[in-house]
């Protein structure tokens, strides 16, 4: 794979340094550290997942073990490291992250009415539409 791979690999790194010399970026600079250390603990603990992914796959071990062991040391992480609950981390999983002070697709109050029995289908609905 690293034969086959390696020739897309330099080419899109070319194109990518040629349109970096073409093309100067305006607008501001997002700090994304301070943009999330507000919403997250910014620990060294945090990068366990994507190591256990990278050992594994030297390791070749399947890619779901692996795939599965990086989502449960993600999960322990942030149960401890971050103090999120386990209905936070369903909801990260399945509407992405937003830092504090960016704007949210979803408020707080349509999760909750997605968790009352009497509106699931409603929301399955609303899920089935994105």
């Amino acid at each position: 794979m690293l034969k086959s791979a390696l020739v897309p690999f330099a080419l899109t790194c070319l194109l990518y340094t040629l349109i970096g010399w073409k093309i100067t970026a305006t607008g501001e600079v997002i700090d994304m550290r301070s943009l999330f250390s507000g919403t997250f603990v910014l620990h060294w603990i945090t990068v366990v997942p994507a190591l256990v992914v990278l050992l594994l796959s030297v390791l070749r071990v399947n890619v779901k073990w692996s795939m599965g062991a990086s989502i449960l040391s993600a999960m322990i992480i942030a149960l401890t490291t971050q103090k999120l609950s386990i209905m936070e981390i369903f909801s990260f999983s399945i509407w992405g992250v937003h830092a504090a002070g960016s704007e949210s697709r979803f408020d707080d109050e349509w999760w909750r009415n997605c968790l009352n029995v009497e509106s699931c289908l409603h929301c399955l609905y609303l899920l089935c539409l994105f």
